[in-house]
Order: C-alpha cells, then sequence, then structure tokens
C-alpha cells in the first residue's frame, strides 16, 4: 500500500486521510472512489445497522448481532470511539482476534505525512 501511496500525485494524496497504528497497520480513509486498491488490503465498509463501525468488506457478521457488537465496542473503546467510526479489522495470526481501530485519528495525507507514517 505505501508503494502505490507513493506514486500519487499530490492532489490525489490531499484526497485521503491517514494514521499508522502498532508500526504493522496502515489506516486510509476517504471517499470509496478515491481508494488505492490493492491485493491483499482489508477494507473497510459501512453496514447501516452499526453506523460507528468500519467492517471488512470480505467478512459477514457473526452470531451475534450487530447492533450489540458496535454498542459493545463503543463502551470498550470509549475514549477512541468518541473522535469517529471504530474500524474492525481481524489480526494476523488469529482467526478469532481482531484489531479495533480509532478512524477518527486519521489525518490528511501529504508528503511530509506519508514519510512520518512509513517511519512510526
Amino acid at each position: 500500500m505505501l508503494q502505490r501511496l507513493r506514486v500519487l500525485d499530490d492532489e490525489a494524496l490531499s484526497r485521503l486521510a491517514g494514521a499508522s497504528q502498532a508500526r504493522q497497520v496502515l489506516l486510509l480513509s476517504c471517499p470509496q472512489e478515491h481508494l488505492p486498491w490493492v491485493d491483499g488490503v482489508v477494507y473497510l465498509g459501512t453496514d447501516p445497522r452499526a453506523p460507528g463501525l468500519r467492517l471488512p468488506t470480505a467478512l459477514e457478521p457473526g452470531p451475534v448481532p450487530i447492533q450489540l457488537f458496535e454498542r459493545s465496542l463503543r463502551l470498550a473503546f470509549a475514549e477512541a470511539a468518541a473522535g469517529g467510526p471504530l474500524g474492525v479489522a481481524p489480526a494476523a495470526g488469529g482467526e478469532r482476534s481482531l484489531l479495533v481501530l480509532p478512524l477518527g485519528r486519521c489525518l490528511p495525507l501529504s508528503r511530509a505525512r506519508l514519510a512520518a507514517l512509513e517511519s512510526a
């Protein structure tokens, strides 16, 4: 993904917002039509039943009602959830492990911001 972002022109880069977490996860936030598509990346989308979450587009929600799942996550991650939606993605190495990502921490991208994300 970072290689794909490096080749974008400044105007395209400015339409994206990003953050990094744990030096292994790069978060991007933007309208769907501006997403850089890369094989192997987990893309998150919205479900009208849980508007405060962004969930993997390639996975179906589990047996827990999605509204209850959202409420539980927003309570458990109240500080992170205060800044905006929470992204939920599968964690590497564990089929039942999840990453909960505060998407409100994404900042507009620029060349300098991209360099900072790469070194984080």
